[in-house]
This record gives structure tokens, C-alpha cells and sequence, in this order.
């Protein structure tokens, strides 16, 4: 679910968005000790805008987020992200996470969720009944950052479950956007 999402704009055209909301995961069942905890969900921005125009961005949207709260977010290696935004923004790397369950099924990809939405459970023997074949994605970098006052960020830092490490370093692939797409029009 999206608790907090925000637009960029160039004039009246949206060129950007970033959500907030629910983690995809199920670490401390959103929360980190009494502190709510939030995933930097989706982060899009349109192309041929300015050098720097994502992290800039992230960090205003980081700005306007209600604190205390803990944010983590993850840079995808299947499509060869490593985090640089986060990193840009001054994001806490925590190594990596799992492998995500890769469900297919007749050639197609599903993600867990929709698995479970058809099946009404997570359970691997049944998916693996109804025809699914699963393996494990390649890990995830993990990201995570503390909005409050020093005394909130210095308890929220004493209670991450995982050790402060290195930001990673490497290639990165940008996703294909060169798609012609139809977009919807202004809403009265």
C-alpha cells in the first residue's frame, strides 16, 4: 500500500514520481522497534532532465516524509542497479538481501504476490502442484535511511539487525525507456 507519494514537474508536466509505502518484505513486520518503517517503493524519472535530477529529487521527497520513520529501499542486480541514488542521497548499505522467489509458469514470470493471489498461499509445494517452477533471483542490494533528530536516528542505527557496510560499486544498466507509451490526460 502507498502512504506517501510525490511528483516532479517540469511546468504542468509530471516528469517524475516516488512512492512510499509498505515494504515487499517482511523485515519486523514494517517497523524497526517502535519506529514505523516505510519502502521507497517506485522512483521514476523521465529522461533528458538535468544530471542529478533523481537523487535530487529523492532527497526533497525525503524532506516531506512525516519523522521519526525508517526507509529502506533496494537497488535491483537483475537489472544491474547498484544503489547510486541512494548512495548520492546518503542511504545506509547493509549488503545484500535474498534471492526473491521467481515463480514461472508457461514461460511467464510472476512475483509472489500474484501467486499467492492465485493460489491463496505462499506455500512452495503447492505453487509447484499448480504448474509453477521457481527459482531464487539474484540478491538485492539493500538500503536503508533514518528521518528524525539525532537522538531518534542514533536509536533507529542501534536497532538495524544487519552491519553497516561499503556502498557497492560496479556498472550500472539504466531500464529500457524508449517505449512509446500513452499516458492519461490531466483529471478535473
Amino acid at each position: 500500500m502507498i502512504e506517501h507519494c510525490f511528483g516532479l514537474f517540469d511546468g504542468s508536466v509530471c516528469a517524475g514520481v516516488c512512492s512510499f509505502g509498505d515494504g515487499s518484505g517482511n523485515i519486523n513486520n514494517n517497523s524497526l522497534g517502535e519506529y514505523k518503517m516505510n519502502e521507497l517503493n517506485r522512483l521514476i524519472v523521465s529522461e533528458g532532465l538535468p544530471k542529478n535530477t533523481s537523487s535530487w529529487f529523492v532527497a526533497r521527497c525525503l524532506e516531506m516524509l512525516p519523522s521519526p520513520r525508517v526507509l529502506i529501499s533496494y537497488a535491483d542486480s537483475d537489472f544491474g542497479h547498484v544503489g547510486y541514488i541512494y548512495q548520492a542521497t546518503n542511504w545506509i548499505y547493509t549488503g545484500e538481501s535474498e534471492g526473491r522467489r521467481i515463480y514461472m509458469k508457461d514461460g511467464k514470470e510472476y512475483h509472489r504476490k500474484s501467486v499467492y493471489d492465485m493460489l491463496g498461499k505462499h506455500d512452495l509445494a503447492d505453487a509447484e502442484r499448480a504448474g509453477f517452477v521457481y527459482h531464487k533471483g539474484k540478491p538485492k542490494h539493500r538500503y536503508f535511511m533514518f528521518l528524525g533528530n539525532r537522538r531518534e536516528k542514533r536509536e533507529m542505527a542501534s536497532l538495524l539487525p544487519y552491519p553497516v557496510l561499503p556502498y557497492p560499486k560496479g556498472e550500472t544498466t539504466r531500464y529500457e525507456a524508449s517505449q512509446e507509451i500513452t499516458t492519461q490526460g490531466m483529471l478535473l
